[in-house]
C-alpha cells in the first residue's frame, strides 16, 4: 500500500540513496469493491451493506490520510461483520502510520491469511519487520513478495537493504544491481559502509560507481559527509528517485 510508504523513517544518511525503500503504494492496499452476486437473506445483505459502506468510507478516508477517521470506519466494519475481506491489510498500513506496531502486525499477519499470494502486501509487511529490525522475517517475505512477482523493484531494494543490515554485502549489491543498475548498487554499498564506519570501503565503492556514470558525483558525496565537522549527516538529494 504504498504510503510512501508513506511510513518510510529510515536514517538520515539514507536519504542519500538513489531509490528509497518502502512500500508498494497505499492504493494497492485498498482492495476492490466486491463484487459477488450472493442472494442472502435481507437481514443478512442489510449487515453486510453497512459494513461495506464502512468498509468503503475508510478507503476514501485513507487515501487522503484522515487515518483516526478511517481506522474508526474500519473497526465499525468488522464489528458489524467480523469476517469482512478488505480491511486487514489497510488497517495493518493505518496502525503502522499511527505507531500501533503490535496492532499493524496482527493485521498484517490477518491480512497474508486472506491475500498470500499479493506481492504488494509481502512487500509491506516486510519493510515493516525490517523497521522493526526483524530481519529473518522481513527477507523472508520480501523474498516470497519476489516469488511473487519477480519484476518488483521495491521488494528487491527492500531486499538489499535486509541483507546489508544482516552484514550479507555482497548479497546485498546484487539485488541493487538488479533492481537499479551497476552504479547506482555501488552507490548504495558505499553509503552503507560509510554508515558502519568502513569510510575506506567505502570510498572504492564510491568511486567506482563515479566511473560508471559519473553525474551520480558519489565521491563528491563521500566528502560531503565526511567534512561535516559538526557530525551532522550531509543532506545531499538523491539523484533521482521513483
Amino acid at each position: 500500500m504504498q504510503i510512501q510508504s508513506s511510513k518510510t523513517k529510515l536514517l538520515l544518511l539514507f536519504a542519500c540513496l538513489l531509490v528509497q525503500p518502502g512500500c508498494a503504494s497505499f492504493k494497492n492496499a485498498l482492495p476492490a469493491v466486491s463484487k459477488s452476486k450472493d442472494h442472502l437473506p435481507l437481514k443478512s445483505v442489510d449487515q453486510h451493506t453497512k459494513a461495506e459502506a464502512c468498509r468503503l468510507t475508510g478507503l476514501e478516508l485513507a487515501a487522503h490520510e484522515k487515518d483516526e477517521h478511517a481506522i474508526s470506519q474500519f473497526e465499525q466494519a468488522r464489528k458489524l461483520e467480523p469476517e469482512m475481506k478488505g480491511i486487514a491489510y489497510p488497517l495493518a498500513v493505518l496502525y503502522d502510520r499511527q505507531g500501533r506496531l503490535d496492532a499493524a502486525q496482527r493485521e498484517y499477519e490477518r491480512a497474508l491469511i486472506e491475500s498470500p499470494k499479493d506481492a504488494d502486501l509481502r512487500n509491506d509487511f516486510g519493510y515493516f519487520l525490517y523497521s522493526r529490525k526483524n530481519y529473518t522475517e522481513s527477507k523472508k517475505q520480501l523474498e516470497q513478495a519476489l516469488k511473487l512477482n519477480q519484476n518488483h523493484p521495491k521488494a528487491r531494494i527492500n531486499l538489499a537493504m535486509t541483507l546489508a543490515s544482516q552484514g550479507q554485502l555482497e548479497e546485498a549489491h546484487a539485488q541493487f544491481e538488479e533492481a537499479l543498475g551497476p552504479a547506482a548498487a555501488h552507490h548504495n554499498i558505499g553509503l552503507i559502509l560509510f554508515k558502519s564506519g568502513r569510510k575506506d570501503e567505502a570510498l572504492a565503492h564510491l568511486q567506482q560507481a563515479a566511473q560508471i556514470d559519473p553525474s551520480l558525483n558519489s565521491q563528491s558525496l563521500l566528502t560531503a559527509l565526511s567534512e561535516d565537522t559538526a557530525g551532522r549527516s550531509a543532506v545531499i538529494p538523491a539523484s533521482y528517485s521513483e
